[in-house]
């Protein structure tokens, strides 16, 4: 029999969502690897994060922004497709001319996908890391001062083997 009252399905059972800044930092990711941000925090070692996608790449690239030498300036993200697209340098290229403050950038540029970047575009990040200078297309050019941080999403081995990444690049 029917109490003439709407059924309302229970939701308790739900959980309620928390944003990944709600979560501590320890139970996202192993104690090792907070230490291993914090040492890295303090000098301007390029970052390399390695796993799968989704597994918080972009979030210990900002907490290694938000804890080290760049700490207040810009945090820019570039996603590559799997296409290995050649204008990806000129996505960065914009992106970086958009942000940076006079005549150099500070702060932390994440590529997630390096393993899907073009040559053209690998190029171009190892010659910002060993000349400390970003030379934009149309022949201008900013002192790059800030961080280079990356994610893959494939296993070392195979983004080597299989992925025709720069080597020069993998070794900075």
């Amino acid at each position: 029999q029917s109490s003439g009252k709407a059924y309302a399905p229970a939701t308790s059972f739900l959980p309620p969502f928390l944003s990944h800044r709600e979560i501590p930092l320890e139970a996202l990711f192993p104690p090792a690897a907070l230490l291993l941000i914090h040492k890295i925090a303090r000098t301007a070692l390029p970052l390399l994060v390695i796993g799968e996608q989704g597994l918080g790449q972009g979030y210990l690239s900002r907490l290694l922004h938000t804890t080290g030498f760049t700490k207040g300036e810009p945090f820019l993200e570039l996603y590559l497709a799997a296409d290995k697209s050649e204008n990806d340098v000129e996505a960065l290229s914009h992106l970086l001319q958009t942000i940076h403050s006079g005549n150099s950038f500070k702060g932390t540029l994440h590529i997630h996908g390096l393993d899907n970047a073009s040559y053209l575009l690998q190029t171009w990040l190892v010659s910002m890391l060993e000349h400390e200078t970003v030379r934009f297309p149309d022949g201008r050019q900013i002192r790059f001062e800030g961080r280079i941080a990356a994610s893959v999403f494939q296993p070392l081995e195979q983004v080597l083997a299989h992925s025709g990444m720069v080597p020069a690049l993998m070794y900075k």
